[in-house]
């Protein structure tokens, strides 16, 4: 995906993400973080960037002989969801 011209084309024409400092519970040799992810594209003919997107991440570490690798990330646009927004909520003990 990331090398698709449709990444690409975005990246060439003024894109970035910036993704905020995740909040961590871990529990041995596992750990679960919540964060915001932000869109920002450039708009030429404005001549100012605009936030294309916000939405909430959930993710998921576990620790390996070469250190904390990611299990998985789960990426939801904050568009009035409820689900979305909880997964915002702060992770419990149990990852979930």
């Amino acid at each position: 995906m990331v090398g698709g011209e449709g990444h690409q084309s975005l990246i060439t024409n003024g894109c970035g993400h910036i993704l905020t400092v995740p909040h961590i519970v871990v529990d041995g040799d596992q750990a679960t973080g919540r964060s915001y992810a932000l869109n920002i594209r450039w708009d030429a003919g404005a001549g100012r960037f605009w936030v294309a997107r916000v939405s909430a991440n959930t993710w998921r570490w576990v620790r390996t002989p070469e250190g904390w690798r990611i299990a998985e990330r789960v990426n939801a646009s904050l568009d009035g969801t409820a689900e979305h927004r909880d997964m915002l909520a702060a992770p419990t003990r149990s990852g979930r």
